[in-house]
């Protein structure tokens, strides 16, 4: 069955090897995507997961995690070249009308890299995220896959 059709749930995660064994039953018929820190933001790796993918990823940025004083280090301009940089990269492929100012740079911020983001079958998402939260309280699922639109990713 082509992916586009298909409907999955996304996880944006920190997860290693001892949270989920790799034979976990919730892990089988997921594409588990690795993020490595090299300061491109999470648009940019969701961008790039759905360009490759031929898929439209709808995300809520609201459901990104983040450090505790993040906003507050935003508001305050606390701001690396990567957020400009990325914003850029990303700009003709992804949709941020519907985000505000602070959740626009979030995306764009590189700390929001760090995890890994699963595409997986909503019929496990439930059982992920149990597995996960035992090791990681922030996991969360943050959207959904759907087939192609004009966008590659539409943040909501």
């Amino acid at each position: 069955e082509p992916v586009g059709i298909r409907v999955f749930c996304i996880i944006k995660v920190i997860m290693n090897r001892a949270a989920i064994p790799a034979n976990a039953s919730c892990l089988k018929n997921s594409a588990i995507l690795p993020a490595i820190v090299v300061g491109f933001g999470f648009s940019f790796f969701s961008m790039q997961h759905a360009n490759a993918s031929k898929v439209t990823l709808s995300l809520q940025a609201e459901k990104l995690p983040r450090f505790t004083k993040t906003f507050s280090c935003l508001e305050r301009s606390f701001l690396t070249k990567a957020h400009r940089t990325n914003a850029e990269y990303t700009e003709p492929n992804i949709d941020v009308s519907n985000l505000d100012q602070l959740h626009r740079l979030l995306i764009h911020d590189p700390q929001t890299s760090g995890g890994l983001l699963l595409s997986i079958s909503p019929a496990v998402s439930h059982a992920m995220i149990q597995a996960l939260r035992s090791k990681f309280k922030s996991a969360e699922i943050v959207g959904q896959v759907l087939p192609r639109q004009h966008k590659a990713v539409v943040f909501e």
